[in-house]
């Protein structure tokens, strides 16, 4: 893990390949969840439109970052603070609620359970690069 800081508000994250495809997924959940927002409607209007296509290529450009969660090897993931802050803290809890049992067993398979574990080591990489930079 390293972070790099420029002086903006631009942060880079170097991560795994399997830390990028945690990301990568939990970028794509981002989109389907702004997607899912009533604004855009069969009668959209221009400035609705604008917005659809700006929200896509934001998310697109992240993705090809991210070489779409299949990197050969480590990556650095630049972003604004508030973006990484946002992403570390999805990833916290889908990989908490993954690896989460009431009783202190775990009830699901241990692959997903595994997943869970990677989801929040991401987002550790994450608070990490944050808190050097």
């Amino acid at each position: 893990m390293s972070a790099i800081h420029d002086g903006s508000d631009e942060i880079a994250v170097r991560v795994t390949p399997t830390q990028a495809r945690h990301i990568a997924t939990a970028v794509r959940l981002d989109l389907a969840t702004q997607w899912e927002q009533d604004w855009l409607t069969p009668y959209a209007r221009r400035e609705e439109l604008s917005t659809a296509r700006s929200l896509l290529d934001a998310y697109a450009d992240e993705l090809e970052m991210l070489q779409w969660g299949e990197p050969a090897g480590d990556i650095d993931l630049y972003s604004e603070r508030k973006r990484l802050r946002e992403l570390a803290r999805n990833l916290l809890e889908g990989g908490e609620a993954r690896v989460a049992s009431p009783d202190g067993a775990s009830a699901e398979p241990p692959d997903v359970r595994r997943q869970g574990e990677d989801m929040i080591a991401a987002a550790r990489v994450i608070h990490d690069a944050l808190a050097d930079a």
